[in-house]
């Protein structure tokens, strides 16, 4: 435990603003604890208060007050004495009783208090408060004459139980006996025998349960087909005795057993049970993989498939968009593709375009292949190219294009051909090749190409094309496929 005490210092009028420290010293002057840097208080005039929570009971010592770093400038020292700092009164009790120190008394050492140290009337206190003679006169009244026949009474019945426990015919003693004569004698053998009843061959318990081992495996290895399964529970309907309704009763209950109770590993309720959902789950997954449908006339999967094949049926509308079986099935196309050995002729199929070089081009970017709106443009390029990238990744530039084209609007007098076979056409060539814009709002445009020029172009097939439109700043790319050039036989010009 620890006290505080205040310390005054006067250190003179011109030791004002001080940051004063301090340090407890013991008698030999060796430092107690750490620096204290903390608790003073300055009042003016070079007087100061230091006020300090953590002396040490019965510290006796002093205090040195310096400045600076330790030993610094020792400016004033105070001894302190136990006997004059420690809080004399938390010593004393709280309070005088009578004029007198009434101090708590803890435990007392044997024989301290003795009877002559006790006032007389301290004793009548004791026994007025136990009451001890009272209760023991009132007990006594209690104990009656019939209530004492009582406990004599109880004392002879336990007399009595003890003689009879140890009766010999009849006590404990002759229990035991008897018990000991039925362990070793027939008659338990014989009380058995009555439990169990006349025909037995074999009587011992070990018995009984080899028998019915045996059964369960015999019936373990019954193996039922669908049809003499029937068969035993026809033979057995007469003896069950069940009337056509109990059966279909009996079968209805079997069937409406909730599927949640099936769940005994091993059991074939618990197996059509897993079997079941695992099909349900597996038909999901595969109604999910191949997509909806709605399941009858043409949106099924044979509808879709033929739709597909033959141009003479009708869409199905679970196909959205505008696919249409007389322009887009297999058979349609087939209808428009003229074929030379594998070479495909003339046309534009969706957005892959095929062109015969040597011929005069006239590609119509119309109807289903319109490029889009393209109102408000200011430049129209079309450009193909033998890929879009180089192989090590980098864009292939527009001066290695096969061909390009440019509209400007208004036209003009660069618009034409720009490039042919990665090579910039002359201004006198650029009019052989032209762009021309039907109708803004759909993006119709027809490519033209004379051909003077297609007879320059090498067969090559799977070649890139886009389309890019400059409108108030923006380029915007509309569309862009495949285009093969497809090589011909003659090649007279005149």
């Amino acid at each position: 435990m620890s006290y505080t005490l205040s310390v005054s210092l006067a250190l003179g009028s011109s030791q004002t603003g001080l940051t004063l420290k301090a340090q407890l010293i013991d008698t030999a002057g060796a430092d107690v604890g750490g620096e204290v840097a903390t608790g003073f208080v300055e009042l003016g005039s070079g007087n100061y208060l230091w006020t300090y929570a953590g002396f040490p009971d019965a510290f006796r010592g002093g205090v040195k007050f310096y400045t600076g770093v330790a030993p610094g400038t020792l400016k004033a020292f105070a001894g302190i004495n136990p006997e004059e700092a420690e809080y004399v009164n938390s010593r004393l009790p709280a309070a005088l009783v009578s004029g007198r120190i009434d101090s708590s008394v803890g435990a007392m050492a044997t024989d301290v208090s003795t009877a002559a140290a006790l006032k007389a009337d301290a004793v009548a206190e004791i026994q007025a408060g136990l009451a001890l003679q009272s209760s023991v006169d009132d007990l006594e009244g209690r104990l009656t004459a019939t209530r004492a026949g009582y406990l004599d009474n109880l004392a002879g019945g336990a007399v009595a139980l003890e003689a009879t426990l140890g009766n010999a015919t009849y006590g404990l003693a002759a229990l035991k006996a008897l018990i000991d004569a039925i362990d070793t004698s027939t008659e338990l053998a014989a009380r058995f025998t009555e439990l169990k009843g006349a025909g037995w061959m074999d009587e011992t318990l070990k018995a009984l349960g080899d028998l019915l081992d045996a059964i369960k495996t015999k019936s373990d290895s019954l193996a039922f087909t669908s049809g003499n399964v029937h068969a035993h529970l026809k033979a057995k309907d007469s003896t069950l005795g069940l009337s056509t309704q109990e059966k279909a009763d009996a079968g209805d209950a079997t069937w409406d057993e909730a599927q949640s109770g099936h769940t005994i590993a091993g059991t074939f309720g618990k197996y059509l049970d897993s079997q079941i959902s695992t099909i349900a789950s597996n038909i999901t997954t595969l109604l999910n993989r191949i997509g909806a449908f709605t399941g009858s006339g043409v949106n099924t999967i044979l509808g879709f498939l033929k739709a597909m094949m033959q141009k003479d049926l009708t869409a199905p509308s679970d196909v959205g968009g505008t696919y249409d079986p007389g322009e887009d099935s297999l058979e349609a196309i087939s209808d428009r593709v003229q074929t030379t050995g594998f070479t495909i002729v003339d046309e534009i199929i969706g957005n892959n375009v095929s062109k015969r070089r040597g011929d005069t081009w006239s590609v119509p970017f119309t109807g289903d292949n319109a490029i889009g709106d393209i109102t408000g443009y200011s430049k129209l390029w079309l450009t193909i190219k033998r890929a879009k990238n180089n192989a090590d990744g980098t864009p292939v530039p527009d001066t290695e294009s096969i061909l390009q084209f440019l509209l400007s609007n208004p036209p003009d007098a660069g618009d034409g051909l720009q490039y042919l076979n990665k090579a910039a056409v002359d201004s006198a060539d650029k009019s052989k090749g032209s762009l021309t814009v039907s109708d803004v709002g759909t993006g119709a445009v027809t490519v033209a190409l004379d051909a003077t020029v297609t007879d320059d172009l090498n067969e090559a097939y799977n070649l890139v094309y886009d389309w890019q439109v400059l409108i108030s700043g923006a380029i915007t790319t509309k569309k862009q496929g495949n285009w093969n050039i497809v090589s011909d036989v003659t090649r007279a010009v005149s």
